[in-house]
């Protein structure tokens, strides 16, 4: 069982790193648009009259795909206030359960995405945006990105619970 988590747990890891890799490069497109659109606006008094859904997209694009790795890392907000006065077992359990139950409705999301993406692409779904993007493009990054992160949470939970050496994600709490 604990063979099963680590290959689980690196497989998490493997997709999340490409993610964030995915989403480091529509960042960089994103910001390459707005550049060129104030270039354009700027000297040619004119622009590509797209920035607005390129960067829209890319927004919520970068989100999703950050989300896995960032769980990973141990950087998603966490109300360190109640977890860090429990006991070490205590916490273990708690981490488990919060894992267990955030995995519903991410699943419920993805299962959601993944539908509709079928659906935008069985019947050529755009959006009504000047470059009529094809909607399955982003709503299968939605979907990928939350299956990632259903994929990572299962993960965390299953390493949690047949390692007991299993490092817990802490966030770094700034204090007064």
């Amino acid at each position: 069982m604990k063979s099963a988590a680590r290959m689980l747990d690196r497989m998490a890891g493997l997709l999340g790193t490409v993610a964030m890799a995915a989403a480091a490069v529509i960042l960089a497109i994103a910001t390459g648009h707005i550049l060129l659109e104030i270039f354009l606006r700027n000297v040619f008094a004119t622009s590509t009259y797209a920035v607005d859904e390129v960067v829209g997209y890319g927004v919520g694009s970068m989100t999703v795909l950050a989300m896995a790795g960032t769980l990973r890392r141990g950087e998603m907000i966490r109300v360190q206030l109640v977890l860090a006065r429990l006991s070490p077992s205590a916490r273990r359990v708690a981490e488990i359960m919060c894992a267990l139950v955030t995995l519903l409705p991410v699943f419920l999301l993805t299962r959601t995405f993944v539908l509709s993406t079928m659906r935008s692409f069985r019947e050529h779904t755009v959006s009504t945006g000047l470059l009529e993007v094809p909607l399955w493009i982003p709503e299968a990054i939605f979907a990928f990105g939350l299956g990632l992160l259903a994929l990572q949470l299962a993960a965390y939970a299953l390493r949690l619970a047949v390692d007991p050496d299993a490092p817990i994600a802490v966030a770094d709490v700034a204090t007064e």
